[in-house]
């Protein structure tokens, strides 16, 4: 069962050309998407019983070139004490799988719902997490659509 005490941040397994990829565990934290007045979706992280998994992907940018920067971040809110998670298509009220994407691409920044997706999360030790999450997002183009991680929680 996954039970954490503090945040887990380590280099992700899963890496791009061109960026860099960490992922983190928060506990007792979950991930609430709501909109600014632009219908632009953000995110708060709210107190929760169960942990918070953080997937970012920073894409490494040229010098001296403003407006270059390019991000996309996963959150993945795991239940509390759960020992496997095996869902296609989760619905909000099992798991909540949100994507944001951060560049200067007007129209296409901000944080959406992730409809279209196959996670699997199994503990498969004490201190160790298997994570596959795949997914499709139709909003806004994206670069990440898999994630293969074995997380070391010590």
């Amino acid at each position: 069962m996954l039970k954490l005490s503090k945040e887990i941040q380590q280099t992700s397994h899963t890496q791009f050309k061109n960026g860099h990829s960490t992922i983190s565990i928060i506990p007792n934290k979950k991930a609430v998407l709501k909109k600014d007045s632009f219908n632009i979706g953000y995110v708060t992280l709210e107190d929760s019983n169960g942990s918070l998994l953080k997937f970012e992907y920073t894409k490494q940018t040229p010098e001296n070139i403003a407006d270059a920067n390019y991000s996309e971040i996963i959150y993945i809110d795991l239940p509390e004490n759960f020992s496997e998670i095996n869902n296609r298509n989760i619905t909000l009220e099992k798991t909540q799988i949100l994507f944001g994407r951060f560049c200067y691409c007007k129209g296409n920044t901000g944080f959406y719902t992730v409809e279209n997706s196959h996670l699997f999360a199994k503990m498969t030790a004490k201190n160790r997490l298997k994570l596959a999450l795949n997914f499709t997002l139709k909003k806004v183009p994206h670069l990440i659509s898999s994630i293969q991680e074995d997380i070391h929680l010590k």
